[in-house]
């Protein structure tokens, strides 16, 4: 048997990425596969229980008794009691994380939906409104079923269950959300505040009368053999299921399988992705995280054609390392080996404003650690980072991924920056320069102003950027990159210029302002960072002009 396993994720339109996904690979003593865990987990209230049931979830699940036994109801006895044990030791940890901006302790608490592909059986558990679907083949294409159905407060089970428990449930906006009992030092109110009826870490919800929690932490379990016909099982959380129903997701898998149509070869979770950006159109976007594992019972590789993006990797390495550092990447799981190949890609894009969107794509559930993504009033405003090049290396802002690990992100779109500026010659090789942040500045424009539409790419040529001319400034340097219908210029100044002297361009910790006698020239926000070159510190601005100038 052969696997791929796919993953991807965008923070969407929210200030911080909540959402988390675990890959486990085990082989036994003869590197034969042993067996394949995956799990997607949505947070809600803060990143702090996703990220904690993430690193402990398998581990527990591994260790708990009867996991190893041949009997299936074992096994799932094993992983529901995983579920409640890592609920409450999270308690210990409770307490050290952020209050809330009222006073009041932590909110955080997260959904887990967890598949074990074993022994030709798939078991799941479930806790939450995240979501996990077989994909199958048939005579017709494929079809779906829900492995998991979604606990909410408004489902009649659910709500009979609350109740019991202690707790209750209110419609706000015509949402049905969980009660929150706050009390304070001379009075107690109720706040309807979740719309899930279980999770782990919402300690905020027990009932001291009944000794239970409203928001139940205990999971749904179940176990399904592997069947022949069997294609995809794919793990979402709610930023997919807001707007792609579950046979929607049969049609995209149908779309981007191997040979149907002798289509091109796409990577699952990215395509599917793509798909539900464009399902949210206008509105703001929740979290998205997919985590995608096919199955390939045919002797022949359907991936064979492709070129691979790594050599045969250590089995003993995490496989989710690699597709968080080659998140395009479609990871090949056998027998043998790990192997990674990179199929074409489309673009993903999030909407700015009716006529602009832009590309929002992460790999495998980042911690996304930017200060924020919230809109600016002013659209002109453009994000620029700081790409400081010193002897042929890049410095880039850090980020976290979903292990937890700090790491410098370059991906394939940043190597060509690289390459671009290293090509300039050994002088702009050795003098630190600011570029533009390809994942921020990657312009696309649309050609009808829908979504639905064909969506044109144009985007700054870094490439044609002469970076020895930086050691011959005496004021400034203006040179002009043209994309197909956009001009874009930029502008290299030096601080001890006589614009500068003469104060026409201010400099502040956080943006980069228009004077009045620049009002042509559009504001543009950086984190605060410098780029030295010598004793010069050099900067780039980015205008936006008019078509035709």
């Amino acid at each position: 048997m052969l696997y791929s396993i796919t993953a991807a994720a965008s923070r969407g339109c929210r200030k911080y990425m909540e959402d988390r996904i675990s890959i486990e690979v085990t082989r036994n003593a003869e590197k034969q596969i042993d067996g394949i865990f995956v799990a997607v987990l949505d947070g809600h209230g803060g990143p702090e229980a996703s990220s904690y049931v993430k690193q402990h979830l398998w581990s527990t699940i591994r260790d708990s008794e009867g996991f190893d036994s041949d009997d299936d109801d074992m096994v799932l006895k094993a992983m529901k009691s995983a579920f409640l044990q890592i609920h409450e030791e999270m308690k210990d940890v409770h307490s050290t994380w952020p209050s809330r901006a009222n006073g009041f302790p932590s909110t955080a608490g997260t959904t887990v939906s967890c598949a074990l592909i074993r022994n030709g059986k798939i078991y799941t558990a479930h806790c939450g409104d995240s979501r996990i679907v077989m994909v199958r083949e048939t005579s017709m294409g494929f079809s779906h079923t829900d492995l998991t159905a979604d606990h909410k407060p408004e489902d009649h089970k659910e709500l009979a269950r609350i109740e019991r428990d202690g707790g209750s449930v209110s419609r706000v906006s015509i949402v049905p959300r969980v009660m929150w009992v706050r009390r304070h030092v001379d009075r107690t109110e109720s706040v309807p505040f979740l719309s899930i009826a279980r999770s782990l870490g919402d300690y905020w919800s027990y009932v001291p009368s009944t000794m239970k929690y409203a928001v139940s932490p205990e999971p749904d379990v179940d176990v399904r053999p592997v069947t022949a016909m069997d294609r995809y099982l794919v793990l979402i959380t709610d930023g997919i299921t807001h707007v792609i129903k579950s046979s929607q997701i049969a049609d995209y898998m149908w779309e981007c399988h191997p040979g149907v149509r002798n289509n091109r070869i796409k990577n699952p979770a990215r395509f599917l992705l793509q798909k539900t950006i464009v399902g949210w159109k206008n509105l703001k976007s929740d979290n998205m995280s997919i985590l995608c594992v096919s199955f390939h019972n045919k002797s022949r590789d359907p991936y064979a054609s492709l070129p691979s993006s790594h050599e045969p990797t250590s089995m003993d390495v995490p496989l989710e390392h690699y597709l968080t550092a080659s998140p395009r990447s479609i990871a090949l799981v056998s027998h043998q080996s790990h192997r990674y190949v990179n199929p074409e890609q489309d673009s993903l894009f999030i909407r700015v404003n009716p006529y602009e969107v832009v590309e929002n794509f992460k790999g495998p559930g980042f911690a996304d650690l930017t200060e924020s993504d919230e809109e600016d009033e002013d659209e002109d405003i453009e994000e620029v980072s700081d790409f400081v090049l010193e002897r042929h290396s890049i410095r880039m802002e850090r980020e976290t991924s979903i292990n937890g690990d700090e790491f410098d992100v370059i991906d394939e779109f940043d190597e060509e920056i690289v390459r671009s500026l290293e090509a300039a010659g050994p002088n702009a090789a050795h003098q630190p320069v600011r570029v533009l942040n390809v994942h921020s500045e990657r312009r696309h424009y649309l050609m009808n102003g829908s979504l639905n539409g064909e969506v044109k790419e144009k985007t700054v040529e870094v490439t044609k950027l002469d970076f020895e001319k930086s050691e011959e400034l005496d004021s400034d340097i203006e040179r002009l990159v043209r994309t197909p219908d956009r001009s874009i210029l930029i502008e290299v100044e030096d601080k001890e210029s006589s614009l500068l002297e003469d104060s026409k361009l201010v400099d502040s910790e956080d943006s980069l302002s228009e004077t009045e006698d620049e009002k042509s020239v559009k504001k543009i926000r950086k984190r605060p960072s410098s780029a030295m070159a010598g004793d010069r510190n050099l900067q780039i601005k980015v205008q936006r002009l008019s078509d035709g100038k």
